[in-house]
């Protein structure tokens, strides 16, 4: 009788294996379903924002106003009403000393 409860918690133990594979198969697929949805959206959206920045390039040349910098580059820190450049503002450092 005892070969009968070994082969019964192999059988207990393999089902389980199993039932964890079958999660793991169905969690892969949704995340791959959502993944490619994602990709979706992200493409949409690019497509949305690349139409949206050559309207506003042609809008801008069609009012001869202001043309878009060659290089891509933008301008630096603006000045203040003084006159001034704004400070930097430095990260703390508390969470350095933290993980420290």
């Amino acid at each position: 009788m005892i070969w009968f409860h070994r082969l019964k918690s192999d059988f207990h133990s393999l089902r389980s294996l199993w039932r964890r594979r079958q999660t793991r198969i169905a969690t892969i697929r949704v995340l791959r379903r959502l993944d490619d949805r994602l990709l979706d959206d992200i493409g949409v959206v690019r497509g949305r924002i690349g139409e949206a920045a050559r309207k506003a390039v042609d809008d801008r040349a069609a009012a001869g106003t202001e043309q878009a910098p060659a290089s891509g580059r933008r301008p630096g820190p603006r000045r203040t009403v003084s006159g001034e450049r704004p400070s930097i503002i430095l990260p703390s450092p508390l969470p350095a000393l933290a993980i420290a």
